[in-house]
């Protein structure tokens, strides 16, 4: 999951040296710290090893050398992309000596 943000417009009178960066699957009700501080104060960050078709909520807060501020979090839950379905209706149709016609329906999911 890629995530970006807008930095805070009051850094508390330190630069931002990072962002601690939270995330939940269950839609906020608990979270998992991914980066206790990402080490970079850019407003990008990428989560990896997330579970395909699992919606995630996401919160950031910036820290500077006081510490973390209140957390920014993502309302619109991301959804890493899965895998498509499997075609449905699959019909082999002899043409002729040695000849086949495969057709199929396009998964509904892709």
């Amino acid at each position: 999951l890629h995530f970006s943000w807008t930095a805070p417009a009051d850094d508390g009178g330190d630069v931002i040296v990072g962002y601690k960066v939270e995330l939940s699957d269950d839609g906020g009700a608990s979270w998992s710290v991914v980066s206790n501080n990402s080490g970079d104060p850019s407003a990008l960050f990428t989560v990896e090893n997330v579970d395909n078709g699992t919606s995630y909520v996401a919160r950031f807060s910036a820290i500077n050398r006081d510490g973390a501020g209140s957390p920014l979090t993502l309302l619109q839950a991301a959804v890493p992309r899965t895998v498509p379905d499997a075609p449905t209706g699959p019909v082999a149709t002899g043409l002729g000596p040695g000849q086949i016609e495969l057709t199929w329906v396009a998964p509904i999911d892709n």
